[in-house]
């Protein structure tokens, strides 16, 4: 997504009510995980992901977005891979969310969470406490800390039980699993290799 220093100033000063003037969740809110397809751009190649909260009781439709960043900051692109980037948490109304998606043709996969009442709450309360202003700020990693660990880390600490992942690899390698989103954009598969070096060749 296209996310420029004003504009995620704009968007949380713009939802900043939304998410601030509801203290609790209803029994009919749902909480789902957003999936989103790569773009061209080469921030947008490996995808998104996001976590929606929706409590139509409430009027309540938020995208909580861990992916947000200042796009002019000097030598972006590079800073970007090496993991030196400080990235934000900031929300928006989920159909300005799908709307910037639309705008560039990219789709995306929802999928609804099995969670309990208590665990709908702790979850909403965490991510509007990690939305504040001073709790926002993250160092980005291109591997280990990003929009989908964010998103990942946040749900599994707001659970009572254990998530239990698929322990089959596509990939022998992080690197592996690089190039099947950049085979087409070989520029690019040529700079993110090189930048990220032995790292990338861990399982």
């Amino acid at each position: 997504m296209r996310k420029f220093l004003m504009a995620v100033v704009v968007l949380l000063a713009a939802c900043a009510p939304a998410a601030s003037s509801t203290a609790s969740l209803s029994g009919s809110a749902e909480i789902s995980m957003l999936t989103c397809a790569p773009g061209q751009a080469i921030w947008t190649h490996y995808g998104h992901s996001a976590i929606r909260i929706h409590d139509p009781e409430k009027g309540i439709d938020l995208c909580f977005n861990y992916g947000l960043f200042n796009f002019n900051a000097p030598n972006f692109a590079g800073r970007f891979i090496s993991g030196q980037t400080d990235y934000l948490l900031g929300y928006c109304r989920t159909a300005t969310f799908i709307e910037d998606y639309r705008s560039e043709g990219r789709s995306i996969h929802q999928q609804t969470l099995n969670l309990s009442a208590s665990e709908k709450e702790a979850l909403w309360q965490a991510l509007r406490e990690n939305a504040k202003k001073e709790n926002r700020q993250y160092r980005y990693n291109f591997f280990y800390n990003n929009c989908a660990t964010r998103a990942r880390k946040i749900v599994e600490r707001n659970i009572e039980g254990k998530v239990c992942y698929d322990s089959c690899l596509l990939y022998p390698s992080l690197r592996a699993s690089l190039k099947y989103y950049t085979a087409s954009h070989p520029w690019a598969d040529f700079g993110i290799s090189f930048l990220i070096a032995a790292e990338a060749d861990r399982p």
